[in-house]
């Protein structure tokens, strides 16, 4: 991959054959620079959601499984996927040097748990050099799809496909999560890349332009909220919980940000929340209680449901969600009623 991008950038400044270029130097070092530009805003960006985000629905599951790759070299967590992905995971999670309680035989999310809540480690130091090195795998992918890019359109096509991967915040948003998603896509892209070299096509370049134009401002609209990403034919990110669920709006990804919001809004108040996921709420300082435990007519103050959990509500949830009135969102995945 270094020498991958020693090339891209070698090209983009001499010529792919290595010789002088005098007339397009100029035009060659812009392109040099636009690749440096967006790759440094798309590593920002996914540096900061790395950061602010808390554990989604996966992420234990495959830092866990990486632990034990590391301190006790064993497979038999996650079996349903190949290793590689996590062993990127595994190189983060040994900088973090993360305590293991070794012969720990539950099943691979209390693993996760166990790892990242209740062994004394720091899940947010720990999940941040987890994710460090797909986000390094993400940014080393933006050269493939460069690189692929201009054997295909040349160095404007290469130009405006990088805007667009590095500019797209689905990618941002799994890229900056130790999952498997981004590892496995950029790898089968560069398998079709090494194997497809001879075809060659040239976008409309105001076309084009005009559509990086709009995926630079639907990203940057988006920030810092990836993850419930909808375009703005789809209404943006806010109306994304109307279409679709799951790891699409809420992966869990949002308590850090809930436990802000509350102690901002709501300190001192009774809070009742509804959650599933892998994090720990009272490990983020959120003191709250399951609604769906009590009568529909004890849940008195600030009600919490994530919007994957309120539009699939039925029952009881869906009673307590009907007598309460929306406030507040928190991240485009939560909602916060009051009652």
């Amino acid at each position: 991959m270094r020498a991958l991008a020693a090339a891209v950038v070698r090209d983009a400044v001499v010529g792919a054959d290595g010789g002088p270029a005098p007339g397009r130097a100029g035009r060659r070092w812009a392109v040099a620079v636009v690749v440096v530009l967006l790759l440094g805003q798309m590593a920002a960006a996914m540096v900061t959601a790395a950061v602010r985000q808390t554990p989604t629905i996966d992420e234990p599951v495959y830092v866990g499984t990486a632990a034990v790759y590391l301190k006790e070299h064993s497979l038999r967590y996650n079996p349903e996927h190949p290793p590689l992905g996590k062993l990127v995971i595994a190189a983060g999670v040994a900088l973090a040097d993360p305590h293991l309680d070794t012969g720990f035989d539950g099943e691979q999310g209390a693993l996760g748990r166990r790892l990242l809540y209740e062994s004394g480690n720091d899940p947010w130091r720990l999940m941040l050099w987890a994710r460090l090195p797909v986000i390094a795998l993400t940014l080393l992918f933006g050269l493939v799809v460069f690189a692929f890019a201009r054997e295909l359109a040349g160095r404007a096509g290469a130009s405006a496909a990088l805007a667009l991967y590095c500019l797209s915040p689905d990618v941002i948003a799994h890229g900056s999560l130790a999952t498997l998603d981004v590892p496995a896509a950029g790898f089968v892209l560069t398998s079709v890349w090494l194997l497809v070299l001879v075809v060659r096509w040239r976008w409309v370049r105001v076309a084009t332009a005009v559509l990086v134009a709009c995926v630079a401002v639907s990203s940057l609209r988006t920030f810092p909220y990836y993850l419930p990403y909808s375009n703005e034919a789809f209404g943006g990110p806010s109306k994304t919980r109307f279409r679709l669920h799951d790891s699409n709006v809420d992966w869990g990804q949002g308590l850090g940000r809930l436990a802000d919001r509350l102690r901002e809004r709501y300190r001192g108040e009774r809070i009742w929340l509804v959650y599933k996921g892998s994090g720990v709420p009272s490990s983020y300082g959120i003191d709250a209680a399951d609604p769906r435990r009590v009568p529909p007519a004890e849940v008195r103050g600030v009600l919490v449901v994530p919007d994957s959990a309120a539009a699939r509500a039925t029952g009881r949830l869906a009673e307590l969600i009907e007598g309460s009135r929306p406030v507040d969102d928190v991240g485009h995945s939560i909602t916060v009623y009051r009652r």
